[in-house]
């Protein structure tokens, strides 16, 4: 009975015109992970691809065996399915992807072919393996996504806590937005290009040029380098 009062009560006060619905701390952060993740083309290939590989792997013994029997004597790297409401575990799925990387490849080099894995399957294996093996940009964009999500989820941890309040919540969206500015620096990235050369992989030029079309240039002259995009 008293229960059902408060039920009562609590439902009164909460359709009442005068009622403001706001989402908490750390709902609001997962709010711009998720659109971070949506606009950013970077970012949304990586965790597709962290998320896809996991799939493909766990779903089936058989390549579960396969990706395991790669490590030999040393210690497997299991690999987590990302959940798309449960942001902490983000950077240990990535975390594992990028420690496992090469077995991982090797893993997508065999199944690629195999005939008893349906089409499918199959033809989703061979693009996760292109996306691997051939685009360096796959392995960046998992150690920016580990760079990004890292202190983001240490914040939400502490924004789930029972004890935390507005201002902590405040302060520390300020150490985060420190910590966000300071992976702009060009060590960071220097630091992040050479694990992926170390990787064996190698990003595309960056001083790949393209001119203007000619039908768009209305002269002869040759178009200035400052102006080539």
């Amino acid at each position: 009975m008293l229960l059902s009062k408060f039920g009562r009560f609590f439902t009164a006060i909460f359709n009442s015109a005068e009622s403001l619905f706001v989402h908490c701390a750390n709902h609001s952060l997962d709010l711009v992970l998720q659109e971070a993740a949506r606009e950013v083309g970077l970012i949304a290939d990586s965790v597709n691809f962290v998320q896809g590989v996991a799939v493909v792997i766990r779903e089936s013994a058989k390549r579960k065996d396969l990706y395991q029997s790669m490590f030999g004597c040393d210690d497997v790297v299991t690999l987590l399915a990302i959940c798309p409401t449960r942001w902490c575990i983000r950077t240990s799925a990535i975390k594992r992807v990028c420690s496992g990387y090469r077995e991982i490849t090797k893993t997508m080099e065999q199944l690629k072919e195999d005939r008893s894995v349906r089409g499918d399957i199959r033809a989703k294996i061979r693009g996760l393996h292109k996306q691997a093996i051939k685009k360096a940009k796959t392995y960046y964009g998992l150690l920016c996504c580990e760079a990004i999500f890292e202190p983001c989820e240490s914040v939400a941890r502490s924004l789930q806590h029972t004890k935390a309040s507005a201002l902590g919540a405040l302060k520390c969206a300020e150490l985060l937005e420190r910590r966000m500015e300071a992976l702009r620096d060009d060590a960071v990235v220097d630091k992040m290009l050479q694990t992926v050369s170390s990787a064996g992989l190698k990003m595309p030029d960056e001083k790949r040029m393209t001119k203007t079309p000619t039908r768009y240039r209305h002269t002869a002259e040759p178009e200035a380098e400052s102006q080539v995009m």
